[in-house]
């Protein structure tokens, strides 16, 4: 899972983008580490990111211990998509190239570096 340092998110807000990305697990599993709050996430922008789990709809834990719906309404993710499948050529064979259609194209602006 992804995870802020925690000597970085004690006390002062943390500054940093966390935009356009495809997040896919395998398995069941907090997806964040819980050590930021909103207070330290203060100055941080979460957006257009697509969440994944290859075979299973996941419960997604995002920090402070928040469920998306909680996680939206502080201000994160409001564009981003939960459990939405980024249409992967064949992630079984660990291509992860996106087919043209792919949401995370045509909705969040994905692009392929």
């Amino acid at each position: 899972g992804f995870c802020t340092n925690p000597e970085l998110s004690k006390d002062q807000p943390n500054s940093f983008r966390f935009e356009r990305n495809i997040v896919a697990i395998s398995s069941p599993s907090k997806l964040f580490c819980h050590t930021a709050t909103l207070k330290t996430l203060a100055n941080s922008t979460w957006d257009y990111n697509l969440y994944f789990g290859f075979d299973h709809k996941v419960p997604y834990v995002f920090p402070s211990g928040l469920n998306y719906s909680t996680w939206q309404q502080a201000g994160y993710d409001k564009h981003s998509l939960v459990n939405v499948d980024p249409l992967f050529v064949d992630w079984k064979s660990f291509n992860f190239t996106l087919h043209a259609r792919s949401p995370a194209v045509q909705k969040l602006g994905f692009r392929m570096w």
